[in-house]
């Protein structure tokens, strides 16, 4: 619409930018004050993003959850949340899901070990739901969202044991960091032999991975397990 009434490429991104500050204080506003604050510094860094690579071992990322799949994940971490604060926590992870469906939305290249796969959290049910969710990512986000698996017949790999998440900007600010979540806690990479090793692990990460199409394959198959014993 802005391009239509004559708009400069400046102007533009000024615009981009501002609607991108605008979603990120709206996710706020509804969800900060049951967000850690080491996952809402992410939350902002995500609007700004040109590329994501994230690296899971365990669960699907956060980005790429579904709403049934998050909250089992919650809840688990949270024995003792209340059933409402499990839902809005859940929700929160959902929101940010947003902004890979906008026109400027970041390159994520979202690299899951197999046992992301196997694991059937929340059962069989919230599993077909989240491997479903999973195939039709790259449609929606118009191939902008790249989900390749890493197989168990990859064998050893230099992967650390936990997730990675390396996310490069533009211009005006840092052009690069890596996040990196523990429990309780994350931490923050930008020097810059840390960096560089995590991007080591993640490119080796990348050539263990299959590509989109044998990747699509596992999962179907995956999900095709789960729904024979739904009966």
């Amino acid at each position: 619409m802005a391009k239509h009434y004559g708009a400069d490429e400046e102007q533009l991104s000024l615009i981009e930018h501002l609607l991108r500050q605008t979603q990120n204080a709206e996710w706020y506003e509804m969800f900060a004050d049951v967000t850690p604050g080491y996952l809402r510094r992410l939350v902002q860094l995500e609007g700004d993003a040109l590329r994501i690579v994230t690296y899971e071992n365990h669960v699907v990322p956060g980005l790429l959850q579904t709403q049934a799949y998050a909250e089992t994940l919650v809840s688990a971490a949270l024995p003792g949340a209340s059933v409402d604060e499990v839902r809005r926590r859940a929700q929160g992870r959902i929101h940010r899901r947003a902004i890979l469906e906008r026109p400027t939305a970041p390159e994520v290249i979202a690299l899951l070990d197999e046992a992301v796969l196997c694991r059937p959290v929340g059962g069989y049910q919230v599993m077909c739901e989240q491997l479903q969710a999973l195939l039709d990512m790259p449609e929606r986000t118009q191939g902008r969202t790249h989900i390749r698996i890493v197989p168990f017949v990859a064998g050893a790999t230099v992967a650390p044991p936990y997730p990675v998440t390396h996310v490069e900007f533009g211009d005006g600010g840092p052009s690069e960091l890596v996040y990196l979540e523990r429990l309780t806690e994350a931490t923050y990479v930008t020097r810059a032999k840390e960096m560089e090793a995590h991007r080591q692990a993640l490119d080796a990460l990348r050539c263990a991975a299959k590509e989109w199409a044998p990747s699509r394959e596992m999962i179907e198959d995956y999900l095709r397990r789960y729904q024979a014993r739904l009966g």
